[in-house]
């Protein structure tokens, strides 16, 4: 299989390769770094399969001024920021925690106060959790299930019970 590069080069992968193949294929530092694949005007995760003379072209770390880069680093970063406070706050809340156009924000609901000190410790764990090599697990639903769900923003399992926020439909 080849897929066809910014530069017009076509690059040969084995069958059912993805995104994330042909980076490697490029090189390691291209794997670590890239968050997408826009091919076409459109993008893809980079674990979903690549087609036969799709031309790619790949987002990555660095592509902080392209929205579709800048969406998943947000949202990728919230989740560290979550799995951080849930390690060093046992019994802490987590609600909700979306991209924004600013940034991103989670809402915690924590059994004690936190201080801006913790910040600190907050942001050394995210940097441990990173020199790690976190990688995370795409999960896709069916729209049954998002239309079960669709009266609901948002809805997840916490620990000792279920949350959910719901909208006012």
């Amino acid at each position: 299989m080849k897929v066809v590069l910014p530069d017009e080069t076509e690059l040969e992968l084995p069958d059912g390769a993805t995104g994330l193949d042909a980076a490697r294929a490029i090189g390691a530092k291209l794997a670590e770094q890239a968050v997408l694949v826009r091919s076409n005007g459109h993008v893809q995760d980079l674990r979903l399969q690549l087609e036969e003379g799709q031309p790619i072209r790949f987002l990555t770390t660095r592509d902080t001024n392209d929205p579709d880069a800048l969406a998943v680093l947000r949202h990728s970063s919230a989740h560290l920021l979550a799995e951080a406070v849930r390690r060093l706050y046992p019994g802490v809340k987590v609600a909700i925690g979306p991209p924004i156009e600013n940034g991103f924000y989670y809402d915690f609901d924590f059994p004690e106060p936190i201080h801006e000190a913790d910040l600190e410790r907050i942001e050394a764990e995210i940097n441990r959790e990173l020199a790690e090599g976190r990688t995370w697990q795409r999960e896709e639903i069916t729209r049954e299930v998002f239309e079960f769900t669709a009266g609901w923003r948002f809805h997840f399992r916490e620990p000792g019970g279920e949350f959910a926020l719901w909208s006012d439909k």
